[in-house]
């Protein structure tokens, strides 16, 4: 044991005095003072956009000067003052940040926005802030997450007075970088484990409790008698957790479920465990935090059932996100529904190893998810356990459609972490079938939606791989990943690449699976995309029609591939100006599309609005500036503000209202369509190019 630990196991004369009298919170107020003082401010300030989290803290206690020093720091400088509460794991950074953003509240009467800087989308997280907390939208015509966070706090505009950001647990400075407002009325706090964030930021190193504090945490946890009647014990054992807060909040609620065990004896128990003895106060990384902790969470872990510490081994086989209760109850199917809520609620949710966040989303620690996976290694059943739950996962993969909507990208973003979760490590615990695909696809698909297309494309990248790695190179599954490349680079205006991969697929398809295949029928059409964008439209109409009729032959008329590539041949039709023959598949195909889908759906809108251009060219404009309104609306409603698709509508809308003579109505539409397509695919892409052109007419 180090010196400077000796000196803390003493009982000095200082320390005496907390035996008696009443427990104190933050400068020298009672919990329930300190408590009711918040209230009152809340009430002044319940108009002010803030979103903190609330405390957990019984009493928060011998940070008086750090609280102190951190106010000083963030008013004495005309920049952002970014104060780094730093430290060892466990020693009260965050409730630190937390306590001082309550009782300065009036210091910031623009607001108080709280961020989780491990959180992989802290961008998202500073949107949603200002959609809820403020009402901001940011415009369809930024794609980029930066600009749109950069937006925002220029948006950000309270009529008086200073912000507080405070971004919780930063564990690498480059992640939180560019989303750091710039301005000086906005005063940040960040919490982290390091020692230095930054050249130039303001550091508040933040140590462990000094004795007498840390007695009074035991206190207010195991209760005074307890601690009175074993005071020497009561100092060994803050001891022994390093008088770190978290170790004593944690063995402190351990002693007050369990009211029968003695201090002492909760020593004893400590003492039986062989754990490597090595001092918990040292260096600025977290080991020494991490073993007190660990030591803690270890004396709950024993008296769960063992029904609880399946359930508990279960939750740190997923990604370090809030994880959907859905997902463990798929991961345990057999268990009895109730049953598995009542471990969870009665057990783990009670004894802080998992936190409820509320939608039914729960919670691990990072420290806690260690602690929990170090337990799995030793699970007889740890290997069922992870093949469980990456089958779980995997199914929610499989229920992402092909055209997904604004509804099935929102509803996938909670499950994102953990496909991702499934593909970097439990996908050699999965069978090797046709299932081991969806897991990629899904997450192209949720990113190729959205037009982030070189996101996309390294998921069908890496999906790629593990199918060479499982299958070999000529197998189907290859060629469903060398489509799915192939397809994001059409999108992209790479046709070349895009039709080397799609004839390296079709090679593959007519090896494995025939001549007569949905797959084949895809390959056709996708080529035949390639060539209705080289303007080849003879050969595009033979691959389609080809693909037309092995849909119809393999999976029937009321088919999404059936429907699809009628509308695909129909829009080759359209381009030869053969109307006649294009208007009624555009009009089968949408009838097929509402059957499958309903009358608000992408597909739905996108066959409207390739009908109208139809009879736009018919000279039909009043039916055709109908569809088109409406095809407008639903995509605009179910994609992604300026994905391409809208754009194209928006061109054809405009393009409409220039015919008809209708010049200052088309333009807007045109100049929305114009920056939508550059956003998405830049400057030197095809559809850029045509808008341009057509813009270029209506300026003529």
């Amino acid at each position: 044991m180090s010196e400077a630990k000796d000196e803390k196991a003493a009982v000095p004369p200082a320390v005496q005095q907390i035996f008696n009298g009443p427990v104190y919170g933050v400068s020298g107020q009672t919990y329930n003072q300190t408590v009711n003082a918040g209230v009152a401010s809340e009430t002044v300030q319940e108009r002010v956009p803030k979103n903190l989290p609330l405390s957990h803290a019984r009493i928060f206690v011998g940070r008086e000067n750090a609280l102190t020093t951190l106010h000083q720091q963030l008013q004495g400088t005309d920049r952002v003052a970014i104060a780094s509460v730093t430290g060892m794991g466990g020693v009260g950074k965050t409730e630190l940040a937390l306590q001082y953003a309550r009782a300065n509240a009036s210091s910031y009467p623009a607001g108080l926005c709280w961020l989780s800087a491990r959180e992989v989308d802290l961008g998202a997280q500073i949107l949603a802030f200002g959609r809820k907390q403020l009402g901001l939208e940011a415009p369809d015509t930024l794609d980029n997450l930066k600009d749109q966070v950069e937006w925002f706090w220029a948006n950000w505009r309270p009529p008086t007075g200073a912000a507080l950001v405070v971004l919780d647990d930063v564990a690498d400075y480059g992640t939180i970088r560019d989303y750091l407002p710039s301005e000086t009325r906005f005063k940040v706090v960040c919490t982290t484990r390091l020692q230095t964030l930054s050249l130039g930021f303001e550091r508040l190193p933040l140590e462990v409790l000094e004795p007498q504090d840390a007695l009074k945490l035991l206190r207010s946890l195991a209760g005074d008698e307890r601690v009175k009647a074993e005071p020497e014990q009561a100092v060994q054992l803050c001891g022994w957790v390093g008088w770190l807060p978290l170790g004593l909040e944690l063995v402190g609620q351990y002693l007050h479920q369990r009211q029968t065990v003695s201090l002492g004896k909760m020593l004893e128990r400590l003492d039986k465990k062989r754990l490597e003895q090595k001092a918990l106060l040292g260096p600025a990384y977290d080991t020494t935090a991490q073993r007190g902790v660990r030591e803690a969470f270890d004396l709950t872990w024993q008296d769960l059932t063992p029904e609880a510490q399946t359930v508990a081994c279960v939750l740190s086989i997923f990604a370090l996100a809030p994880i959907p209760w859905g997902l463990v109850e798929g991961s345990l199917s057999d268990w009895d529904e109730e049953d598995l809520e009542d471990v969870r609620d009665e057990v783990l949710v009670t004894q802080s190893l998992v936190q409820d966040s509320g939608d039914g989303l729960y919670e691990l620690h990072q420290l806690v998810r260690e602690f929990l996976q170090e337990k799995l290694v030793i699970q007889e059943d740890a290997e069922d356990l992870k093949r469980s739950v990456g089958k779980a996962v995997v199914r929610t993969t499989s229920q992402m459609p092909q055209t997904p909507t604004i509804k099935d990208i929102n509803e996938s973003i909670p499950m994102l972490t953990h496909w991702q979760e499934v593909v970097r490590q439990l996908m050699n615990y999965l069978e090797r079938d046709y299932s081991c695909i969806y897991p990629f696809v899904s997450l192209g698909r949720f990113y190729q939606w959205q037009g982030m297309y070189e996101m996309a494309n390294y998921w069908n990248k890496e999906c790629l791989g593990f199918m060479i790695e499982c299958f070999g190179k000529k197998h189907h599954m290859v060629g469903i990943s060398l489509q799915n490349i192939a397809e994001v680079y059409r999108l992209q205006g790479n046709l070349n690449k895009a039709e080397s991969l799609f004839l390296e697929a079709l090679e593959i398809y007519n090896l494995t699976l025939g001549y007569c295949h949905p797959e084949i029928a895809i390959s056709l059409s996708n080529l035949g995309a390639i060539y209705k964008a080289r303007g080849r439209y003879d050969k595009a109409e033979l691959l389609v029609s080809r693909a037309l009729e092995i849909c119809l032959a393999m999976l029937g008329k009321v088919h999404f591939l059936t429907a699809k590539n009628t509308n695909n041949l129909a829009e080759i039709y359209q381009l030869k100006k053969e109307y006649k023959k294009a208007e009624p598949l555009f009009s089968r195909a949408l009838d097929v599309f509402r059957e499958l889908f309903g009358e608000k759906h992408p597909e739905v809108g996108i066959v409207m609005s390739n009908l109208a251009v139809t009879y736009q060219y018919q000279g039909k404009y009043e039916r055709a500036k109908s569809l088109l309104i409406e095809s407008l609306e639903i995509l605009q409603g179910d994609l992604v503000g300026g994905h391409p698709l809208t754009a194209m509508i928006m061109n054809n809308l405009a393009e409409l209202y220039r015919l008809q003579g209708k010049y200052q109505e088309a333009k807007p539409f045109y100049l929305q369509a114009l920056r939508n397509s550059k956003t998405i695919l830049g400057e030197e892409h095809d559809q850029v190019a045509m808008i341009m052109n057509n813009l270029a007419e209506l300026y003529r």
